[in-house]
């Protein structure tokens, strides 16, 4: 049977710090990725909607808006899930 009880603090020399700076651009990356997120959609219902699905319709919007293609959509997509499969493999 294989133990699978992993801890940093046991690990030793160049690869306890490889893994702590890996660790922290990871969290740096994701929080941009939320910050983000922040200015340019918000964490609302209608915010995120408009952000991909546009507000041209709206004559009072401060910015205007305009619905993704299909094509922009999927590579945002495509980059995520390729982007977070390398994460998981990485940390698992």
């Amino acid at each position: 049977m294989i133990n699978a009880e992993f801890k940093l603090r046991k690990v030793k020399g160049a690869m306890r710090t490889f893994l702590i700076v890996f660790v922290m651009s990871l969290s740096l990356g994701y929080a941009a990725g939320l910050y983000y997120i922040s200015i340019s959609s918000g964490f609302t219902d209608q915010s995120v909607y408009e952000n991909y699905m546009g507000n041209d319709d709206d004559d009072e919007a401060s910015i205007m808006k305009f619905k993704m293609k299909e094509k922009e959509v999927l590579s945002i997509v495509h980059s995520h899930v390729i982007s977070f499969a390398l994460i998981f493999l990485a940390l698992g």
